[in-house]
């Protein structure tokens, strides 16, 4: 049985018109901003705001970068701002790749929990050989007869070298296939946040690798956190300039985007405790 509409009733349906007309607002600025964003394809610049993600830049390229009446000088400022990122990269990366195959190199020679390795595996062949003519039956007994009397005996000086030798390739090989993270144009979020990761990834495996085998690591203060994070920040920023001059929304914006068109509130919004970092404009609680 249906029962009688009611002034509740009619207070809810006012909430709920009342919420729809926010969203068609929401939609319509959004709409807005991204024609706005079109307008303004192939002009690097930027409307002002605030310095947030800036750190690191040079007052006289963020001036210039902030000139929308000067659409060469805002084109060759970023130009610039990209030359100077590549060129950092490309320091970054060739310092990172010399310490990789120097610590290969002191791989190289071995160490005394080599050489412990070594005359563990050796004192085990020669018992097992010892059991083989004992026995007679070629199979061996005891603890060393789990190896095979067909085993090579231990060549250490070979095993060295074959484990130096996969490490060093190891690196060529990793360098080799991520060295083109920055070569497209123009660049994407994706572009610089797998060179970051590369970066970083690369230097705590060489850490590991060394740690590992059990060696002193002498290269621990080569490698710059603090530079990739300053080449990080300059990097977001670019990213942002390069977007905003294509109409491109970055991936938060999407997001973003995608919440209020649906109605949903976003979980980004008004958040202070949600910074985002970074190209892939991933949040760091």
């Amino acid at each position: 049985t249906l029962r009688p509409f009611s002034s509740d009733d009619a207070e809810a349906a006012k909430r709920r018109s009342a919420a729809a007309k926010a969203r068609r607002s929401r939609a319509a600025e959004l709409a807005e901003k991204e024609e706005a964003l079109r307008r303004h394809m192939e002009i690097y610049s930027t409307q002002g705001g605030d310095d947030t993600g800036t750190r690191g830049v040079d007052a006289s390229l963020k001036t210039k970068m902030r000139q929308p009446d000067d659409g060469g000088a805002s084109i060759k400022a970023i130009t610039d701002e990209r030359d100077f990122l590549v060129a950092e990269a490309s320091a970054m990366t060739k310092s990172l790749y010399r310490t990789c195959l120097r610590s290969v190199e002191i791989l190289r020679p071995g160490n005394d929990r080599d050489d412990a390795d070594f005359a563990e595996r050796e004192e085990a062949q020669l018992r097992m050989f010892d059991d083989v003519d004992s026995t007679g039956d070629g199979k061996g007994t005891g603890a060393a007869g789990s190896l095979s009397a067909f085993s090579p005996p231990v060549d250490r000086a070979n095993e060295l070298e074959s484990r130096a030798e996969y490490y060093a390739e190891w690196t060529r090989e990793n360098f080799a296939q991520e060295m083109d993270c920055l070569a497209t144009e123009p660049w994407r979020e994706d572009d610089v946040a797998r060179y970051l990761h590369f970066l970083r990834v690369g230097e705590e495996r060489r850490r590991w690798v060394l740690k590992d085998y059990g060696f002193d690591d002498p290269f621990g203060d080569v490698f710059d956190p603090d530079r990739v994070d300053s080449f990080e920040t300059r990097a977001t920023k670019f990213l942002e300039h390069s977007y905003g001059s294509r109409g491109w929304l970055l991936a938060h914006e999407i997001a973003e985007a995608e919440h209020e068109q649906n109605g949903e509130p976003c979980i980004f919004d008004d958040d202070d405790d949600f910074l985002f970092e970074g190209p892939a404009g991933s949040a760091r609680k």
